[in-house]
C-alpha cells in the first residue's frame, strides 16, 4: 500500500504487536511554508530496490490545549493527526490537516519576514513529519520499536545557510525527542543521530543534475516557495557554492495580490489566502452565488512576481560573476509556476516561466527556460544526498 492509502485506514484496525529493539532510518524533508514532504527509508530498502513513498501534509499547525471529547475518533488515519512534540525543554500540543477543520482551530503558518530556523513550526513540522512516516512504515512492516534512530537530510532557505543558524537548528534538533499521536494511541521516542542540511534549490537542482543531461551547459536554477525565492547556478555539472541566494518574495505574496486585487474589482472583503489558493487552481472564485472568473488577476500577479524573479536573476548573475551571454537554460521549480486549468484540462493561465522568459524576448541570447514539472524535487534531492552519503558510508 502506499501513503495515501495507508493514510485512509482505519486506526481501529491497525494492532502492531511485534516489538523490535531498534529501527535505523534515513529521512528527507522539505519542509515549505505551505506543504511538507518527506521521505523515509532504511538502509535495505536501498539494498533491495524497495520503493519509498512520498508523504505530504500541510505545514500549517494549530496549537491546542486539549481536544474536546466531543471529537470521537474519526476512520481514517488522516483525520486524527492530533500530535504531541516532547523536544529539550519544550512541549507542543497540536492538530494538522482535517483535525484543525473539526476544532475551526487557527493555524500557524511559516511567516516571510523571519528565519525558519527562528520559527518553532519549522521544529513541529519535522517531528510531526518524521513520526508520522516511521509509523507508516511500522504499518507496513508489522513492527514498532522502542527506539527509532534516524540521520536527518533537510532543505532550508539559502538565508540560513550562516554559521549561527546551522548551529541552532542542528543543536535543536540533534538528540532525543518524543512524539505522541494519542488518537492513534502511538508513542514513539526518536533519536536523531545527525543532522544534513541542504539549500531548497540545491536539493531541486540535485534532482534534476541527476536525472538530465547537463554537459558543460551554465544553468540557472530557480525555486519559488511560499515565502521566498532561492536561486544558483551550476557550471559543467556542478553547483557554485559560493552563488547560493534568496530573494524575499514568493507565491504567498502572488496571492495576497491576487486577493486584494479581486477585493477591488468585486467590491467584497479581501478573501483568505487559503481561498485563493484553491481558486488558482481552475481560475473561479465563488462570490455568493455567482462563479467568477479572477484569470485577470491571476496573470497580473504572475506579472509582478516574475519581475521579483528576474530581479533575482540578475543578482544571482553578479554574484556569480557570470554574464548571461554564457547561460544556456534556467530551469523552474516549485508549485508557484504551476499552470491553471479549467474543468476541460485546458491551460487558462500559463506557468509563470513564460512571464519570465518574456523579459529576454528582445535579447539577442537565447536561452531555454523550463519548468521542472516533477513532483517534490527537493525532497528526491535530499534522498539522493542521502543514498551517496549511505554508500560512501
Amino acid at each position: 500500500m502506499n501513503f495515501d492509502e495507508l493514510m485512509e485506514i482505519n486506526p481501529l484496525s491497525i494492532n502492531i504487536v511485534k516489538k523490535v529493539d531498534h529501527k535505523d532510518y534515513y529521512v528527507c524533508i522539505d519542509a515549505g511554508s505551505t506543504q511538507t514532504r518527506s521521505m523515509a527509508f532504511s538502509e535495505d530498502d536501498i539494498v533491495n530496490r524497495a520503493k519509498i513513498g512520498i508523504l505530504k501534509t500541510d505545514t500549517a499547525t494549530s496549537i491546542v490545549k486539549r481536544v474536546p471529547a466531543t471529537i470521537r475518533p474519526k476512520k481514517q488515519i488522516r483525520e486524527n493527526l492530533e500530535c504531541e512534540v516532547e523536544l529539550n525543554d519544550k512541549k507542543y500540543h497540536f492538530v494538522k490537516e482535517t483535525m484543525r477543520n473539526y476544532l475551526s482551530a487557527q493555524g500557524t503558518v511559516m511567516v516571510s519576514n523571519t528565519s525558519k530556523v527562528d520559527q518553532e513550526l519549522l521544529y513541529q513540522s519535522v517531528l510531526f513529519q518524521t513520526a508520522l512516516n516511521l509509523y507508516l512504515r511500522d504499518i507496513q512492516a508489522g513492527s514498532y520499536a522502542d527506539c527509532y534512530n534516524v540521520n536527518l537530510y533537510l532543505s532550508l532557505p539559502p538565508e540560513d545557510f550562516i554559521s549561527e543558524r546551522i548551529d541552532k537548528i542542528t543543536n535543536i534538533l540533534t538528540g532525543m525527542a518524543k512524539v505522541t499521536f494519542p488518537r492513534l494511541k502511538r508513542t514513539m521516542n526518536i533519536c536523531i543521530n545527525d543532522v544534513q542540511l541542504y539549500s531548497e534549490p540545491e536539493a531541486a537542482a540535485c534532482r534534476y543534475i541527476n536525472r538530465n543531461s547537463v554537459n558543460d551547459d551554465t544553468i540557472i536554477f530557480l525555486d519559488c516557495g511560499g515565502r521566498s525565492k532561492g536561486s544558483l547556478i551550476v557550471k559543467n555539472g556542478t553547483i557554485i557554492q559560493d552563488a547560493i541566494m534568496t530573494d524575499f518574495g514568493g507565491g504567498e505574496l502572488m496571492l495576497g495580490e491576487i486577493a486584494t486585487a479581486v477585493a477591488e474589482n468585486n467590491n467584497i472583503t479581501i478573501p483568505s489566502i487559503d481561498t485563493i489558493r484553491q481558486a488558482l487552481k481552475t481560475g473561479v472564485l465563488k462570490i455568493g452565488n455567482e462563479d467568477v472568473s479572477i484569470i485577470e488577476e491571476i496573470n497580473d500577479a504572475k506579472d509582478t512576481l516574475s519581475d521579483g524573479c528576474v530581479e533575482c536573476i540578475s543578482k544571482l548573475l553578479d554574484t556569480s560573476n557570470t554574464k548571461i551571454e554564457e547561460v544556456q537554460r534556467v530551469v523552474c521549480t516549485g508549485r508557484t509556476f504551476l499552470e491553471t486549468y479549467d474543468e476541460n484540462g485546458k491551460v487558462i493561465s500559463p506557468s509563470m516561466v513564460t512571464n519570465v522568459s518574456k523579459h529576454y524576448e528582445n535579447s539577442p541570447v537565447k536561452i531555454t527556460f523550463e519548468f521542472n514539472s516533477e513532483d517534490s524535487p527537493v525532497v528526491k534531492g535530499l534522498y539522493s544526498y542521502a543514498v551517496t552519503s549511505m554508500m560512501e558510508g
